[in-house]
């Protein structure tokens, strides 16, 4: 992200093996689409290092010296491009939203819905939407994401049933409530009839 025409990302670190098979997207990625990555965005340092018999892995520093590590295995070259690109994008590492790793994710409800925090399985459920050819299919959902959904469209929510106590408020009743606050059942007022002209 470009701040007061200071570009937030300084310098992108992206460790590699040569012969192990997670790194296989990103050597393809080093060989073919990262000069082209590199012209575009001449701000940002890239930097490569080998790193025999380890995981890929990517180290993201930033003007406020913040830094931030992505995991790069199983990645295919679109995908780390979407995350230079993301991380480009960015003023900084989001430390704020860091829940846990691929492994914890839940299907209950909550505010924000069905919830699982993982680059990956992002990147995976993305893929569905982007393909060339046209889909056969809608992609699949679990039995509890679709229970969950048949329960909102029936009015069944998670504190009860939302026929007798609706999510939203009714404006008029709280209109009323706040012009007469101190009466303990406040009265709409009736409509005033606009005297006919003959």
């Amino acid at each position: 992200m470009c701040e007061r025409g200071v570009w937030q990302l300084q310098q992108v670190l992206l460790r590699y093996s040569e012969t192990g098979y997670s790194s296989s997207g990103v050597r393809f990625y080093l060989k073919h689409l990262l000069p082209s990555w590199e012209q575009r965005n001449p701000q940002v340092k890239v930097l490569v290092q080998h790193d025999k018999y380890a995981q890929p892995q990517a180290t993201f520093v930033f003007a406020s010296g913040a830094q931030a590590d992505a995991p790069l295995a199983n990645l295919q070259p679109r995908q780390l491009e979407e995350l230079l690109q993301l991380h480009r994008d960015s003023a900084g590492p989001n430390h704020f939203l860091k829940h846990g790793g691929p492994k914890v994710w839940t299907e209950r409800r909550s505010i924000q819905g069905l919830w699982r925090p993982s680059l990956p399985s992002q990147l995976l459920a993305l893929r569905w939407f982007r393909r060339s050819r046209p889909p056969l299919r809608l992609p699949k959902y679990s039995a509890e994401g679709l229970r969950l959904s048949i329960q909102a469209i029936r009015g069944e929510g998670r504190w009860g049933s939302e026929r007798e106590f609706p999510k939203g408020w009714d404006q008029l009743a709280l209109k009323y409530a706040h012009c007469n606050p101190l009466m303990l059942n406040p009265v709409p007022p009736e409509p005033q009839q606009q005297p006919q002209q003959q």
